[in-house]
């Protein structure tokens, strides 16, 4: 049994035609995370709900420096989340640029 497999490749100038194409060398990305819905995606996490529940009492008793540093806290707590977002973003945008196929 002889099988005859004639398989032929782009011409050149079909080759080169789909090379620049612009569909054809992007990967898919996203698109860049907005200030406000870090922020909004930081209020709904746990730990910050947590913040939130534990600092109730302290606006009742009227303890004011203890109300100060827990507000410090939730200040830190969305820093260190947008620090992090933009961080991770970048990373995934250069990761994206360094395995698109018309990189190399």
């Amino acid at each position: 049994m002889s099988t005859n497999l004639n398989f032929t490749g782009l011409s050149p100038a079909e080759a080169c035609s789909s090379s620049t194409a612009p569909w054809s060398q992007s990967l898919a990305g996203s698109s860049p995370s907005e200030f406000l819905h870090i922020v909004f995606a930081t209020l709904r996490e746990p730990m910050f709900l947590l913040l939130l529940i534990c600092s109730e009492p302290l606006l009742i008793v009227g303890d004011t420096a203890k109300r100060l540093l827990l507000s410090a806290a939730f200040l830190l707590v969305i820093a260190i989340t947008l620090v992090q977002e933009q961080r991770a973003e970048r990373t995934l945008d250069t990761l994206r640029d360094l395995s698109s196929p018309g990189r190399w």
